[in-house]
């Protein structure tokens, strides 16, 4: 199964990774109560996929149409950073093994604290992100 879709709730952001089409989306707040048991299987799952494409040598089906990964976080909690982090070092062995990507990161325009953690990520996995700043939802 290469695509799986998790519901938003309360406390955990709405996920959708689509392999065929070559998307992967995280958005809303994450504060999971159990961030492991919440973000261990999206992030074994993104790393099958990847290596999957890896394995097939199918990496030069992305040369026209990168794999786009869209970040759209209101808030997260520090421990879900750790797991994003763990998430785009899948993507960033992924960019390594010749993979075309573009990584999304979307910000509310009055909170420049997730632009600095997004620019903080990219640093982090040594991949330039593209930055859109967003109006908040009324």
């Amino acid at each position: 199964m290469n695509k799986i879709f998790i519901k938003k709730t309360d406390r955990t952001p709405e996920v959708t990774i689509d392999a065929e089409n070559a998307y992967f989306c995280m958005e809303y707040d994450s504060r999971p109560e159990d961030v492991r048991k919440f973000y261990y299987p999206i992030i074994e799952k993104l790393k099958i996929i990847t290596d999957t494409i890896i394995q097939k040598n199918t990496l030069k089906y992305f040369d026209e149409k990168p794999f786009v990964f869209e970040f759209k976080m209101g808030y997260f909690n520090s421990s879900s950073a750790k797991f994003i982090l763990d998430l785009l070092s899948v993507v960033q062995n992924f960019k390594n093994a010749g993979a075309n990507i573009k990584i999304n990161w979307f910000y509310f325009d009055d909170d420049e604290d997730m632009k600095e953690a997004g620019e903080d990520f990219s640093d982090f996995c040594d991949i330039k992100f593209n930055f859109f700043a967003i109006e908040p939802e009324e």
